[in-house]
């Protein structure tokens, strides 16, 4: 019977108006509304129950200060469960929310057109971060496979990709150049989109290109590439009919060119997110102005799964949860990838990310996770 007066004394308190108001506010949140259901069901089960034994009148009655205390602290848990699970499904439903909004806005907004320097192609040829040594390993000199497996491997993963090597400059006909990277003899050599882009180069001094690979290298044969330029290049204008595709998105409005310069950073995701992001220990001032000096304008390279995906722009999941990295893409690639895959992001760092924002990039290349 003492279990009876004390389920009476719990739910009594619980008002009607107090359970409806609470169902207002939850509105839309399926399992929020379950549970506020379930609770009035409940309550006019049970006192439904006991009118029927004609005991209400003794427990209210017999009700002193110590009930009273127990009941107002069971009905604050109730309620404190109630409205966390109201919140953890409107923060869900506002986050998946935000990543649509982010990826349908950035889609929508940049109208990306593709421009190659000083040739007619059209084609399309996705980015690789692969280095010259990393390469070498797997497919060159330094590799332990057969000659048909490398060249299999080559052609499968390698061949008219874009990418981006620094050399001493070893070799420089007019139209093309060769580049010595590890300190040996020609490790590359790629032939120019413009055949007078290597005029003013000097032998022994140091250049970034960008090319499109085409041939395998060995122990005795450089690798090889085209449509080359020289990705060190700041254009001084917004003039960006004559830039190659690497260096710039054309949107409706003229674009703020890319610069080249801009540092390396080998932060990665949870050290940064412990120094700056959703846990830290930072107030807000001292994150913006920590993020603002040690990695915005920064590149960085980050690896996750594909959590959201249109053709330009990406959304990173780092930790196992939610996207925790949003990134606008160098070229409409989203289409070579789908949601899972496991990838290697290289970005320039813009935007400070949060418990609730993601951190956001630009400029960004894509490639899946050998190691995954």
């Amino acid at each position: 019977m003492s279990d009876d007066n004390d389920l009476l004394h719990i739910y009594s308190r619980l008002s009607s108006v107090e359970l409806r108001k609470q169902r207002e506010f939850a509105e839309g949140n399926s399992v929020a509304v379950s549970i506020i259901d379930q609770l009035l069901e409940e309550r006019e089960e049970k006192l439904a129950e006991l009118k029927e034994k004609d005991e209400v009148h003794n427990v209210e009655v017999n009700s002193n200060h110590g009930d009273v205390s127990k009941q107002i602290d069971n009905t604050k848990r109730i309620a404190k469960v109630v409205m966390g699970v109201v919140i953890v499904v409107f923060i869900i439903n506002f986050i998946a929310k935000y990543e649509q909004d982010a990826i349908s806005t950035s889609s929508s907004n940049l109208e990306t057109t593709k421009i190659y320097p000083s040739h007619k192609s059209t084609v399309k040829h996705p980015m690789s971060n692969v280095t010259y040594d990393e390469l070498n390993n797997e497919v060159g000199c330094l590799s332990k496979y057969s000659e048909e497996k490398k060249e299999n491997t080559f052609r499968s993963r390698y061949y008219k990709y874009w990418v981006t090597w620094t050399g001493e400059i070893a070799a420089l006909p007019s139209d093309r150049v060769s580049l010595d990277i590890d300190g040996g003899l020609q490790d590359v050599t790629v032939t120019f989109s413009d055949p007078k882009a290597g005029y003013d180069l000097v032998k022994g001094e140091e250049a970034s290109v960008t090319f499109l690979l085409t041939s395998l290298g060995g122990c005795f044969l450089p690798f090889g590439g085209e449509q080359a330029y020289l990705s060190t290049i700041e254009p001084t204008t917004n003039d960006v009919s004559s830039l190659p595709i690497e260096t710039m998105m054309v949107s409706s409005k003229v674009p703020s060119p890319i610069k080249q310069n801009y540092p390396e950073s080998g932060v990665l995701f949870d050290e940064i997110d412990h120094e700056v992001g959703c846990r830290s220990q930072y107030s807000e001032e001292e994150k913006k102005d920590v993020f603002s000096r040690q990695y915005k304008d920064r590149w960085m390279t980050w690896s996750g799964k594909v959590a959201a995906l249109s053709q330009d722009v990406a959304g990173i999941d780092i930790d196992g949860r939610l996207s925790d990295l949003s990134v606008e893409l160098t070229h409409e690639v989203g289409g070579n990838f789908m949601k899972g895959d496991d990838v290697i992001v290289r970005f320039l760092m813009k935007d400070l990310g949060g418990c609730f924002l993601l951190f956001k990039g630009t400029n960004a290349t894509m490639r899946i996770n050998p190691a995954m």
